[in-house]
């Protein structure tokens, strides 16, 4: 058997690693050095010196035993400067939630991959999150998609399912412990996951977007310092605020800024089906099913009143098109079911290719919050935002913990301006939207509707420059 002796001594910087569980004896040579079985660990030959580096020890040194080999690789001379093949893979493991986590992780883990194999390292990836994770080369330990919510009555019954997947996760993490962990977003789960592997494996951990703590809640921000290693601000708002309560932060700008693809309106609109001259009106009103349960409804009843009252200036129906992308499969029928209901069904489509192809195609939108306002506006389009959860949970939310904001959607709490219209909870009259819809269209009130462009102005500049993902993945791969 082959052992390498390693001098805490010789080397002052780390050239590779070994698992925890790798069977540790002590060395004669040095009470603070190790002896270890070759096959559990990872080399480089620098300068001229085999050093090595374990997880547990600092300790490094030469190769005692000459024209030995090592996984396969032949070691002549340890006065040889070449490169070692790493015989055990660095592994990284993201973690997020909801459907837009997922659409992030699954950029960030095709860049991860991409940037490895340019780099020369061996690097596999883990996920707890969603299929597009998986499809972009991810291991998906567990599909957590369906189970983020939005409100305390609306999370009860998730809370089961939720604790079981991440008993599944913790016990996979036992057996493949992390060398990183990357937190996207998802607080609930990512904070008290974050904290028990950072206790546990002593790992880097890297929140990349991070909660938005700097807009309206601080209660969870020394947590989110105390278990991050670097945060990975997407606003610089968000890194002043981190970095001033004590956080390692780097500003990277919003990953958003990378997906938007420069489709041109015509072509957009001939992908769908629409003339150019048309009227395009784009209805989002869920990524979760509980949005669904609460804000399809009213924006729903709002296009029927806005067809109405497009009828009446244009008239006729002909030439106006309700387009409502890339909706939750199994909730097909409750979109289909509403505008049935409000009369504009034979105006309404359901679209489930690239959503960006109806944002490009848009002239406004009626809206729920959250990223999908940054995309509307960095494709320009003008847009009424809808909030509503249960009543309960609203009644909860503000008596008992005194929850109350004066923005909801997040390009009128980055700008802090009043930049796009929004009806939150009581104040989301179908009346008030569907007149703040028309104006917004083209040729309408013209005023109103450059004001929103000038918002969206302002905001592309805090947004950041692209190559955001390809940014993220040098940070992370940088630390292992």
């Amino acid at each position: 058997m082959v052992f390498l002796s390693f001098h805490h001594k010789l080397v002052s910087r780390c050239d590779g690693f070994l698992w925890p569980s790798s069977p540790l004896y002590s060395c004669s040579q040095c009470p603070h050095s190790w002896i270890m079985k070759p096959m559990r660990i990872s080399f480089s030959l620098v300068l001229g010196k085999c050093r090595a580096v374990t997880r547990a020890s600092s300790c490094a040194s030469e190769v005692w035993q000459m024209n030995a080999r090592v996984g396969g690789t032949e070691l002549e001379d340890c006065g040889q400067a070449f490169e070692a093949e790493k015989i055990a893979p660095f592994r990284i493991f993201v973690s997020t939630g909801d459907v837009m986590g997922d659409i992030h992780g699954a950029n960030l883990v095709k860049e991860l991959l991409e940037q490895a194999e340019r780099t020369g390292r061996t690097v596999e990836v883990y996920a707890l999150g969603g299929q597009r994770m998986r499809a972009a080369g991810a291991t998906l330990i567990g599909d957590n998609t369906g189970l983020s919510s939005i409100g305390l009555l609306e999370a009860l019954p998730l809370i089961i399912p939720s604790l079981l997947l991440q008993n599944t996760v913790r016990r996979f993490l036992d057996d493949h412990p992390p060398h990183v962990l990357v937190l996207i977003d998802y607080p609930g789960v990512n904070i008290p996951f974050g904290q028990y592997v950072k206790q546990k494996f002593g790992c880097k951990v890297i929140y990349y977007i991070p909660p938005n703590e700097w807009l309206w809640n601080t209660s969870r921000t020394k947590n989110i310092v105390s278990i991050s290693d670097i945060i990975l601000a997407v606003y610089p708002g968000e890194a002043e605020y981190y970095a001033k309560a004590g956080a390692n932060v780097k500003l990277v700008g919003h990953p958003l800024i990378d997906t938007v693809k420069g489709i041109n309106r015509n072509e957009a609109r001939k992908s769908l089906g629409v003339n150019t001259d048309d009227i395009v009106i784009a209805l989002v009103p869920a990524s979760r099913s509980q949005e669904l349960r609460h804000v399809w409804p009213t924006i729903a009843s709002a296009a029927g009143k806005l067809l109405k009252a497009l009828v009446e200036i244009r008239g006729g129906p002909q030439g106006v098109h309700f387009i409502i992308p890339a909706v939750l499969r199994d909730q097909r029928r409750v979109i289909e079911k509403g505008c049935e209901d409000n009369s504009f069904f034979q105006n309404s489509m359901i679209f489930n290719g690239d959503p960006h192809e109806v944002l490009a195609a848009a002239d406004v939108a009626i809206t729920k919050s959250g990223s999908t306002n940054l995309e509307m506006a960095l494709y320009k389009v003008p847009q009424v935002v809808v909030y509503k959860i249960d009543n309960m949970t609203a009644w909860i939310a503000r008596r008992l913990f005194g929850f109350s904001v004066k923005n909801i959607s997040l390009v009128n709490l980055i700008l802090d301006s009043q930049v796009v219209p929004e009806f939150i909870q009581e104040a989301a009259d179908v009346e008030n939207i569907m007149q703040a819809t028309l104006k917004l269209l083209p040729g309408m009130d013209v005023q109103e509707r450059s004001k929103v462009l000038q918002g969206y102005e302002q905001l592309r500049e805090v947004l950041g420059e692209p190559g955001v993902v390809d940014r993220v993945a040098r940070q992370i791969l940088d630390c292992l």
